[in-house]
């Protein structure tokens, strides 16, 4: 749990994505948004409803490097903070999916939840310097290894692989 002096604290600083609190702020109220507008279209049944929602994306990036195994640049304290928001935000996101079946019942629509990559976690996911990673090894390293024809960081994290589920 984070603190409302930090909290506070990361609000002032506006650094966005830079700073976990921050950037965990920003994905929340853009999920809250696109997902809750959709459910106000949705009300209206439309012939075809589609709903972006990118934090399922950026909570990898943001905040992966905190969770078990945390990788290198992260601090530990920090790492028993910041890990637990994944596993909440994702049951967030299930629930609210579980919103949209209750207007899109399986036995009136087809449903389709697509990504165009899935994300390393656990024992998968590299545990060298994160993508986000703030300070000049991190960008020279990114750098060198994009100049070299290489994957920065942030794509070893990634998962090659796309998601579609059907239901």
């Amino acid at each position: 749990m984070v603190l409302r002096e930090r909290f506070d604290q990361a609000v002032a600083a506006d650094r966005g994505m830079d700073d976990p609190v921050d950037g965990l702020r920003r994905i929340l109220a853009a999920t809250e948004t696109y997902l809750g507008a959709g459910l106000r279209l949705a009300a209206d049944k439309p012939d075809l409803l589609m709903v972006y929602l990118e934090g399922t994306d950026t909570i990898g990036h943001l905040l992966a490097p905190y969770v078990p195994p945390p990788t290198v640049e992260v601090d530990p304290a920090e790492a028993a903070v910041y890990a637990a928001a994944v596993p909440r935000y994702f049951r967030a996101v299930d629930r609210w999916i579980g919103r949209f079946l209750e207007h899109y019942p399986l036995s009136e629509a087809a449903v389709l939840v697509v990504s165009d990559h899935g994300f390393r976690w656990g024992d998968e996911r590299p545990t060298g310097l994160s993508g986000t990673a703030v300070g000049s090894v991190a960008a020279l390293l990114a750098l060198a290894s994009i100049i070299a024809g290489g994957w920065a960081t942030s794509q070893l994290q990634s998962r090659g692989q796309g998601v579609l589920t059907t239901a």
